[in-house]
C-alpha cells in the first residue's frame, strides 16, 4: 500500500487489520495453551517463557516467536526466549531505539511491521528475514516492560484480527509469568545468597520449637560437627547442654534465660567452650533470636561459627606478651641494678682521685722541705703549660690520649702537617725535646690544678 510507512503504526495496524480476512477462533486450543502454560509455571518455572513462545509459534501460525524485557538501565531489549527459527538468536538484545519493539512500548499498542529492515535496520542482523511482525505490549502494574511477538518470514503471508487477539491474551499471561517468575527468581536468588554467604563464613544453623512445654532441636550438619555427633544421633536439649563446657555452662544458661525473656527484646550473643562427642574441644560463638506470641516464646532461630582458631590466636597473643612483659620487667631490673652499680663504681674513683691529689700534695710538700729544687721545678713546669695556646694544649691532650696525628688533626679540623707544627712550638715551650717528658709534665700539672 503506498504512503504506508508515513502513516501512524497504530492507525496503520488497524487499517492492515481490518482490509484482511479474518479466520475463526479456537477457543478449546487457546484454553489447552493457557492450562499448558500454568501447569508449566507450577512444575517448571524456568521454562515458561520458552513454552510460552511455542505456543505463540503454534497459536498465531507464526515462524518465529519471542519475548523481549526492557532493560532501563542499558536502554535496549533482551530476548530470554525465542522459539522458531530465530531459536538461535535466543539471550540476545537489541537497542530500544533500533528495534520495532521500541515503538511498541511508546505507542502501548499492538503494532504490525511489514518492510521492518528498511525500517529497523538492526533487524538485517536477523536470518530469516522478516516479512511481517506482530507485536503485543504486556505490562506490570500498568506500565509496558516488555512484548511478545511473532514473525512471518514467508512474504506470501499475513497476519489477521484472530492472530492479533490470541497473541493479546498471551501477552497477558506473558506478565503474569513475568511477576511470577520474577518472584520465584529472587526468592531463589535470595535462598543462593544466603547458603553461598553461609558457607563462605562457615555458619551453622539451628533452631527451636517450644511446643506444649518442650524444646524440639533441629541441626545443620555443622552444628553437628561441632559438637562432634554422628548423624543417627538425635537432637534434644539434653545433648546440647550436656555438650557445653562445665566452667561455660551457667552463663550459657543465664544467656538463653533472658533471650527467652518476653520482657526483652529476645537477642542472644554468647561464645563457650564445646566438648565434643568426638573428644576434641571447640569454641563456639553463636547469636540469635527468640520469636513470641502472647507473651510466650515459640521459636528461636539461631546460627553458630567455630572460633577455635580465633580463641588459640588470642591465648597465643596473650602468653607472648605476658612473656614480652616478664623481660621487659628483667631488663628495667637490669638496667636499674646496673645503673646503681655504676654510681657506686663511680663515688668510689671519685673517692680514690680525691685521695691521691691528696696524697700527691703531701708527696710534693714533704719533698720541697726536702728538696724544694724539684718541686719548683714542677710548678715551673705547670705554669708553662698553662702559657700554652689553646691549640698547643689541644694538640698536647690528644699526645696524652695517645692520639695520633691523623686522629688529632681530624677531631681538631686541620692537616696533619698544622699538627706537626703546634707539636714542635709545644715541645719549645715546654723546654724539652721530647715528647715523654711533655707527657709526663702535663699529667703533673694536671694533678697539680686539681
Amino acid at each position: 500500500m503506498p504512503g504506508d510507512a508515513a502513516l501512524d503504526p497504530v492507525l496503520r495496524t488497524r487499517q492492515w487489520l481490518s482490509s484482511r480476512a479474518t479466520r475463526l477462533s479456537d477457543p478449546e486450543r487457546e484454553n489447552q495453551a493457557l492450562l499448558a502454560l500454568a501447569d508449566e509455571m507450577a512444575q517448571r518455572p524456568d521454562n515458561v517463557l520458552t513454552l510460552l513462545c511455542q505456543l505463540i509459534l503454534k497459536s498465531c501460525r507464526a515462524d518465529s516467536a519471542g519475548v523481549s524485557l526492557l532493560r532501563e538501565e542499558t536502554d535496549d531489549f533482551f530476548w530470554p526466549a525465542v522459539a522458531g527459527a530465530w531459536a538461535p538468536f535466543v539471550l540476545g538484545s537489541m537497542p530500544r531505539s533500533a528495534s520495532p519493539c521500541g515503538k511498541v512500548i511508546d505507542h502501548n499498542a499492538v503494532l504490525i511491521f511489514r518492510d521492518v529492515p528498511a525500517q529497523f535496520p538492526a533487524t538485517r542482523q536477523a536470518s530469516p528475514d522478516i516479512a511481517e511482525i506482530l507485536l503485543a505490549p504486556f505490562h506490570l502494574n500498568g506500565v509496558p516492560i516488555g512484548t511478545v511477538w511473532a514473525v512471518i518470514h514467508d512474504p506470501e503471508r499475513v497476519f489477521d484480527a484472530e492472530d492479533q487477539r490470541v497473541l493479546t491474551s498471551l501477552a497477558r499471561f506473558a506478565a503474569a509469568v513475568y511477576q511470577t517468575t520474577g518472584a520465584h527468581q529472587s526468592a531463589r536468588q535470595s535462598r543462593e545468597s544466603l547458603n553461598a554467604a553461609i558457607e563462605l563464613v562457615g555458619l551453622g544453623l539451628y533452631s527451636i520449637d517450644f511446643v506444649n512445654g518442650e524444646s524440639r532441636l533441629t541441626w545443620d550438619d555443622r552444628i553437628r560437627g561441632l559438637w562432634g555427633l554422628a548423624d543417627d544421633i538425635p537432637i534434644t536439649y539434653q545433648v546440647w547442654i550436656d555438650g557445653i563446657h562445665p566452667e561455660d555452662r551457667s552463663r550459657v544458661e543465664a544467656a538463653v534465660d533472658r533471650a527467652h525473656d518476653p520482657a526483652g527484646d529476645g537477642s542472644y550473643d554468647v561464645e563457650y567452650r564445646v566438648c565434643g562427642g568426638d573428644g576434641v574441644e571447640r569454641w563456639v560463638a553463636t547469636r540469635g533470636e527468640t520469636c513470641f506470641e502472647n507473651g510466650k516464646p515459640v521459636s528461636f532461630l539461631g546460627v553458630a561459627l567455630d572460633i577455635t582458631e580465633r580463641k588459640m590466636i588470642e591465648q597465643g597473643l596473650g602468653l607472648v606478651i605476658e612473656m614480652r612483659n616478664s623481660q621487659l620487667e628483667e631488663a628495667s631490673a637490669t638496667l636499674a641494678a646496673e645503673a646503681k652499680a655504676h654510681g657506686r663504681v663511680s663515688e668510689r674513683l671519685e673517692l680514690l682521685q680525691s685521695e691521691l691529689s691528696r696524697g700527691l700534695f703531701a708527696a710534693l710538700e714533704r719533698r720541697q722541705k726536702g728538696a724544694s729544687g724539684t718541686y719548683r721545678g714542677v710548678v715551673d713546669a705547670a705554669r708553662k703549660i698553662a702559657d700554652l695556646t689553646p691549640r698547643e694544649r689541644e694538640v698536647l691532650d690528644g699526645l696524652v690520649a695517645g692520639e695520633p696525628h691523623k686522629r688529632i688533626a681530624y677531631q681538631l679540623g686541620i692537616s696533619v702537617r698544622t699538627v706537626e707544627i703546634h707539636r714542635a712550638r709545644m715541645l719549645h715551650r715546654l723546654g724539652t725535646s721530647h715528647l715523654a717528658d711533655a707527657i709526663r709534665l702535663a699529667v703533673l700539672a694536671e694533678l697539680v690544678a686539681a
